[in-house]
């Protein structure tokens, strides 16, 4: 069932404008005392050995025992079921073509064209156009 006009309707909310907010808070910085010590530069190293030394790798690579391209391997081809097809249960076609229905119309009541529309061919004596001067 279609709401009611009461249900249509929202909630009034009566809500108050936010209050102003406070006026920023005035910082004053004075300028840097020129007489002041420079800062003291910090110097950090990595927490690295001073010298790295490579690890030695003198493991013997993988290699079978019988190269790869020597072993004879069979390979059967993939089963594939050929599924059966479908049974056609269709009769052969009738004899007979089948004809439209027969639509009697009467013809209409009112000619088609009104009498205002029809135009008489020209005379044959106005064969000559008339002449229009452009200037």
């Amino acid at each position: 069932s279609p709401p009611s006009a009461a249900e249509e309707a929202p909630a009034v909310i009566d809500v108050d404008p936010p209050t102003p907010s406070p006026d920023p808070t005035l910082i004053t910085m004075s300028p840097p005392d020129p007489e002041a010590d420079e800062p003291l530069t910090t110097l950090t190293s990595p927490l690295s050995p001073d010298v790295l030394l490579p690890v030695l790798n003198d493991n013997a690579p993988l290699t079978p025992a019988v190269p790869a391209l020597a072993v004879d391997t069979v390979t059967l081809p993939e089963l594939v079921s050929v599924p059966d097809p479908d049974v056609n249960a269709m009769e052969p076609p009738k004899l007979e073509v089948p004809t439209p229905p027969v639509t009697d119309k009467a013809p209409p009541l009112v000619d088609p064209i009104p009498d205002s529309r029809l135009r008489a061919p020209p005379d044959p004596e106005d064969d000559d156009p008339a002449t229009i001067e452009a200037s």
